[in-house]
C-alpha cells in the first residue's frame, strides 16, 4: 500500500492492481483538487444480474469520494480495463 498521492489513472491502476491476500489502495489526486480513497475488490454478480453476466467474481473500481465521514460516499466501476 501506499500513502503518496497518485495523480495518473494508468499508474493508480498500475499500483493497486498487484493480486495480494488484502486489497491494495491508493490515494488519487487527479489535479482537480480533490483526494479519493481507491481500490480493486473481486465482486460478485447481484441476484438481479444472475442469468445475465458470466458466473463467478469479477475485478471492480471502488473509488471513495468521502472517506472519513460516516456516510462515505463511492463509485463502483465493474471491470475497471
Amino acid at each position: 500500500m501506499t500513502t503518496n498521492d497518485i495523480h495518473d489513472a494508468r499508474q493508480l491502476i498500475a499500483e493497486i492492481n498487484i493480486p495480494t491476500e488484502r486489497p491494495r489502495w491508493a490515494w488519487w489526486a487527479p489535479g482537480d483538487a480533490t483526494r479519493y480513497h481507491a481500490t480493486l475488490i473481486n465482486a460478485a454478480p447481484s441476484a438481479s444480474m444472475v442469468g445475465t453476466a458470466p458466473g463467478g467474481t469479477f475485478r471492480a473500481l471502488v473509488i471513495t469520494i468521502d472517506l472519513f465521514t460516516s456516510r462515505p460516499i463511492s463509485i463502483v466501476i465493474p471491470r475497471p480495463h
